[in-house]
């Protein structure tokens, strides 16, 4: 079966629960949900952007004879936890009202030995993600104490990013920094068994997937060469620029006015980073 078909099945059997299952009268019944676990993003233009800025010089190092060591390691995985408020207004049927915190963290370092020289490449990529969450949830009793739940819904993230390109030799170096955020809209929902523990006691087990590839990201970069630095601030630009050897190198920066398309830069955009990815996670829910 394919991941559609069992999509569409699990649905399904949802709404035949919600038809087929008697809902009788009662109190609408609060549910606090706290959970964490470990998740990955996509990161979008986040890696290749921040690798394109450093292979535009590793490349070059390579043609001039270098050899290196180390080599970029993308921003894909990290913590995620959050809680949900949810009212059930019977056994089948609720909404949730939630927030959480996502994100993904990478430090790169990567060596070149060019003669006697040793040339350091360092590499950061981070983002972060506070969504805001309104969630349906749909129940199915599994048989005494036990339950499979669906739900999803939309969020609003409050997001941030963060990169660094760092190259040093010696006391000499060149770097660039941006840092921005950005308010946008996500998608999200999950998949889950809840087990009693305790008359108002849960706990479950829980797949989430997400699809919350997110742009309009404002911010500031600042380059350093040694001791002199500028910054600038505006949108977070994707572009791929000409390197040393005649070759695109996908890059992303922050400036304040959209970069010139010529010979040298070209699919310019506003940058999109991609917090769409999964979760496998675990918690415990309050029952009231």
């Amino acid at each position: 079966m394919n991941k559609k078909r069992f999509a569409c099945a699990v649905v399904v059997a949802f709404l035949a629960a919600v038809i087929v299952l008697p809902a009788p009268a009662r109190a609408v019944e609060v549910k606090i949900k706290l959970y964490g676990g470990y998740g990955y993003l996509v990161g979008g233009d986040l890696n290749s952007g921040t690798e394109g800025m450093a292979n535009m010089w590793l490349d070059m190092f390579s043609l001039l004879g270098a050899s290196q060591s180390g080599s970029f390691q993308p921003a894909h995985y990290g913590l995620q936890y959050g809680g949900d408020l949810i009212f059930m207004f019977n056994p089948i049927i609720g909404i949730g009202l939630g927030v959480e915190s996502l994100g993904a963290k990478q430090n790169s370092t990567i060596i070149s030995h060019l003669g006697s020289q040793e040339i350091t490449t360092s590499l950061k990529a981070e983002a972060s993600a506070v969504p805001i969450k309104a969630s349906l949830y749909l129940c199915a009793p599994l048989g005494t104490g036990a339950r499979m739940n669906l739900h999803f819904g939309v969020g609003y993230y409050l997001a941030k990013m963060s990169n660094l390109f760092r190259l040093e030799q010696g006391a000499e170096f060149i770097q660039y920094a941006n840092s921005a955020d950005a308010k946008a809209i996500g998608f999200h929902g999950g998949l889950g068994f809840e087990f009693d523990l305790a008359p108002h006691v849960s706990l479950f087990i829980e797949v989430q997937g997400r699809y919350a590839k997110l742009g309009g990201f404002e911010g500031e970069a600042v380059m350093s060469v040694s001791s002199d630095s500028v910054s600038e601030k505006g949108v977070l630009y994707y572009f791929e620029a000409e390197g040393f050897i005649s070759q695109f190198y996908s890059t992303i920066l922050v400036q304040d006015a959209v970069p010139v398309a010529d010979s040298s830069t070209k699919n310019i955009r506003e940058a999109k980073i991609d917090f769409s990815g999964g979760t496998a996670l675990g918690g415990i829910v309050f029952r009231f």
